[in-house]
């Protein structure tokens, strides 16, 4: 009996998870212009100044000289955060459902270029 509670928790935690991803999706959609790019940076890669979400490219911008070149070579001019609540490094959540923690991508790595 634990083993098919624990699938039913699972499947409506998977459910939630994705209706949020699909709701910040469709937000993100609406954000999106001609000439924008969505970028995952590796940590360490970006660093905004403190309190923004959005800067123009420059080296104190992109950490990285590789990045920092193809965004010359691509006409990049801005860097903005897609999702402003992330927490860097946040891998982890409390389920609203088990209260146990699952693994989450860290969003706080995807960018606008």
């Amino acid at each position: 009996m634990n083993k098919h509670i624990h699938i039913v928790e699972s499947i409506i935690l998977l459910s939630i998870l994705l209706l949020q991803f699909s709701i910040t999706t469709i937000k993100a959609q609406d954000r999106t212009v001609p000439g924008r790019i969505v970028v995952e940076f590796k940590p360490g890669v970006v660093s905004l100044p403190s309190g923004l979400l959005k800067s123009t490219i420059n080296r104190s911008v992109i950490l990285s000289q590789n990045v920092f070149s193809v965004c010359q070579a691509v006409g990049a001019t801005e860097v903005e955060k897609i999702f402003p609540a992330a927490v860097e490094g946040q891998t982890e959540i409390v389920s609203p459902i088990t209260g146990k923690l699952v693994q989450i991508t860290d969003l706080s790595r995807y960018f606008f270029i």
